[in-house]
């Protein structure tokens, strides 16, 4: 950390507080909100498709699959480009559009408006992976920003994916018809992006922004003083002048790799994430809510609290590169003891799931690579290009991997898969440097003048 030019060394060198814990669930939420969006259509693929019509490898479940990964484009590169202008100002709003799209989505009476609707919910998801882990970023202390944004982002999307299962599972005990499970379960994904509105409204700006971007040192200041529980009476750092241009231009390199990453990890992710249910369930002869209520409970949630525990003592790149190969040869395992039983063949896909989640599920998928290579000049920005870029490969997972799946098999389709999670072991090690315990200022490497520092009251 370069201790000498940084001027947010009380909040990088605070001790993890009721502040961030409260930031992390807030912020957290949206991303639960999104797990349970996503997951929800997935378990419930097939009793939507003999409601309202479509094949599971047809050319309609590509599109009702793909359409809110469409809408996170949309959503984050408009609100990528609002959030240079004020984080909290914005935030809220994703949450409303989530809320309201997910009620509207439950009551479609055709396939085409359960799309658009699936699609609106994508534009409040993808400015939420925009403005919730900018937020939590600037936020957090240096040691704990790791954990505090796996544990936000990582495992708030898998337990919003229990959730969703949950849902679905209860509606089908109470007997409940196959139509009403699957309005009911759609539904419910609106309480909680609800809940935290409110909650949102009245998070305070980041003392990053303020300082940085607005040049309000005063409100700065105030804000240091409630996240580290110390009295700061004055901010002495500069206004930053530079433009937003000369930030993307300077970091472009850094961009590119950044986003690479999550293209990859999200081709393999969610592959797997919304077929799995229904492609991979059924070829071992489980239900599409026995599946993926087993897989997650099993193995995506303790790989996800152990993400937390190791994400800012063994690093993000090790962490990442580790859980990727790891995930690899789990499905190696998985495509080559195909007649081995079904305990087997699930203990594997187990593992494939525990590791990919260990790893690009914790980091990249996490939001928390995006954050970490900006300068906060461009930050909002640079993370709208990051989520896109994920999203375009889990667009590309919505529509080749079902026909890959329909066309040449199982097989065929776990080595896709494995060699996709290969390459980003590699591009893991060597495309960035690490981040771990250090500030954003150094890992942006953000030029600020040494003299600013913080006067605190004695």
């Amino acid at each position: 950390m370069l201790k000498n030019n940084n001027p947010f060394l009380v909040t990088d060198e605070s001790k993890l507080g009721k502040f961030h814990v409260k930031a992390m669930l807030i912020t957290g939420m949206g991303v639960l909100s999104d797990g349970y969006g996503l997951s929800s259509v997935a378990v419930i693929l097939p009793t939507i498709l003999t409601s309202l019509g479509g094949e599971v490898t047809g050319i309609t479940t590509s599109f009702l699959s793909a359409a809110p990964l469409m809408g996170m484009i949309v959503g984050s590169l408009l609100f990528g480009y609002l959030g240079n202008s004020g984080r909290k100002k914005y935030y809220g709003i994703d949450v409303i559009l989530m809320t309201v799209a997910t009620l509207l989505s439950a009551v479609s009476t055709n396939i085409g408006f359960l799309i658009i609707t699936r699609f609106v919910f994508g534009i409040g998801a993808g400015a939420d992976y925009v403005l919730s882990p900018t937020i939590l970023g600037e936020h957090s202390n240096a040691k704990d920003r790791g954990k505090l944004m796996s544990a936000g982002f990582g495992l708030s999307w898998t337990m919003g994916a229990i959730f969703a299962v949950l849902v679905a599972m209860t509606c089908s005990a109470l007997g409940l018809s196959g139509e009403l499970t699957w309005r009911i379960t759609l539904g419910m994904g609106a309480l909680p992006a609800a809940s935290v509105i409110y909650l949102r409204r009245h998070l305070p700006e980041t003392p990053r922004f303020l300082a940085r971007v607005q040049g309000n040192t005063l409100e700065a200041a105030e804000v240091v003083a409630a996240e580290t529980n110390q009295a700061t009476a004055k901010l002495d750092v500069k206004q930053d002048q530079q433009s937003v241009r000369h930030y993307l231009k300077e970091k472009k390199a850094a961009i590119i790799k950044a986003s690479l990453l999550w293209f990859l990890a999200d081709i393999a992710g969610y592959s797997t994430e919304l077929y799995g249910p229904s492609l991979i369930a059924k070829g071992l002869g489980f239900s599409s809510t026995s599946f993926s209520l087993l897989t997650h409970v099993l193995f995506s949630v303790p790989s996800a609290i152990l993400a937390v525990f190791l994400i800012d003592s063994l690093g993000r790149n090790k962490l990442q590169a580790l859980g990727a190969f790891l995930a690899g040869i789990a499905l190696i395992g998985f495509s080559l003891l195909g007649t081995s039983g079904v305990m087997v063949q699930f203990i594997l896909f187990g593992a494939f799931s525990f590791f990919d989640n260990l790893g690009p599920g914790s980091v990249v998928q996490a939001g928390i690579t995006g954050i970490e290579i900006a300068s906060t000049k461009a930050r909002s920005i640079v993370q709208a290009i990051t989520v896109t870029a994920g999203r375009c490969g889990a667009i590309l997972t919505a529509f080749v991997f079902p026909s890959l799946f329909k066309y040449f098999g199982e097989t065929v389709s776990m080595w896709f898969l494995i060699a996709i999670l290969f390459i980003l072991t590699i591009a893991s090690i060597v495309l960035l440097p690490e981040a771990k315990n250090r500030s954003l200022e150094d890992c942006a490497q953000e030029v600020i003048n040494p003299e600013e520092t913080f006067a605190k009251v004695n």
